[in-house]
């Protein structure tokens, strides 16, 4: 998990921070409980991008999500101060939703008074409308053109001052890497975890 943090950490923005969490970290933590600690250990973190990436790594898992965590690391960032923290933790609970309706509610009711309204405004928002696809993902992380423009950001203003300074030998490396992440997330958008999106 430290290459996924730097990759999180250099220059971040929400458009390569939610491509790392959803297609990256979301994939790593379906694979093998061993991460699961980092994202309980990052959820408590200061830096408003490793919270949101703790927060989103489940947004593919449908009905794999793990319920407890997912509401239990809402609770604990319920009252953060950051827009993209608050949106993060609405965007997690409308998409658990669509898997678990009467879970998401209730959890929503429950702890009205510690969610700012963003969130739970969030949270309810198909609910409200009536609108469900069980098991299914209605909206997608960035993807198409915000997903390449988030690897390019990255790739170019992040990967390149670090290569330029770096020794020849890291400069492989570095440029493995960039490739890796960039495969890594045009891979796992073409087959995402939740499934078929209607």
């Amino acid at each position: 998990m430290p290459v996924l943090r730097h990759l999180v950490t250099t220059t971040p923005w929400w458009d390569t921070v939610d491509v790392l969490a959803v297609h990256v970290a979301g994939p790593l933590v379906a694979a093998d409980p061993a991460p699961r600690t980092t994202m309980d250990a990052w959820i408590g973190e200061d830096d408003r991008w490793i919270v949101r990436t703790a927060l989103l790594h489940q947004l593919r898992h449908g009905r794999r999500t793990d319920a407890d965590r997912l509401f239990r690391h809402r609770l604990l960032r319920a009252g953060h101060p950051d827009f993209f923290v608050r949106k993060a933790i609405g965007w997690c609970l409308r998409e658990y939703a669509e898997t678990g309706p009467e879970a998401v509610r209730a959890f929503v009711d429950g702890a009205r008074d510690r969610l700012s309204p963003l969130p739970a405004r969030k949270a309810l928002k198909n609910l409200d409308r009536g609108r469900r696809a069980h098991g299914e993902n209605r909206s997608t992380p960035p993807g198409g053109y915000a997903m390449l423009m988030g690897m390019f950001r990255y790739v170019f203003l992040a990967a390149r001052p670090a290569v330029a300074a770096a020794p020849k030998a890291a400069v492989s490396l570095a440029t493995v890497l960039a490739a890796a992440a960039a495969d890594a997330a045009f891979a796992a958008a073409a087959a995402p975890i939740g499934g078929a999106r209607s």
